[in-house]
């Protein structure tokens, strides 16, 4: 999926800060997925169940169903940015999540996302 020499390459693309309070819309979008990203990393900033209820970062998996994936308060996930994903709206109180994707390009040094592979977007 990436080879060595790809991961010795990979550079931030993409640095947010999501906050998302009820009723939150959420990631409704299925087939949503990290655009010219290779690596995402979800990192929860907020304690689910007490600061939060809903928010659920699920995946699309092969056989078409959505598998719910749970972390706590300083829990990361990482995936593959082309995989789809969602997120359920957040039900109740707010969810913050720290959100950084990284890309085989030079690394993002502008306040918003890169979508070309120059030194300025």
């Amino acid at each position: 999926w990436l080879s060595a020499q790809q991961a010795q390459r990979l550079q931030p693309r993409v640095v947010e800060f999501h906050r998302q309070n009820s009723p939150g819309p959420g990631i409704s979008d299925l087939r949503h997925y990290d655009l010219d990203s290779l690596v995402t990393l979800d990192v929860m900033l907020s304690t689910p169940e007490t600061d939060f209820r809903g928010g659920q970062l699920c995946t699309l998996e092969v056989d078409g169903k959505l598998k719910e994936h749970t972390f706590g308060q300083g829990d990361i996930l990482v995936f593959q940015s082309h995989k789809f994903h969602c997120v359920s709206p957040v039900t109740q109180g707010c969810s913050s999540v720290l959100v950084l994707q990284f890309w085989d390009g030079p690394a993002s040094t502008c306040p918003n996302r890169c979508t070309r592979f120059a030194p300025r977007c």
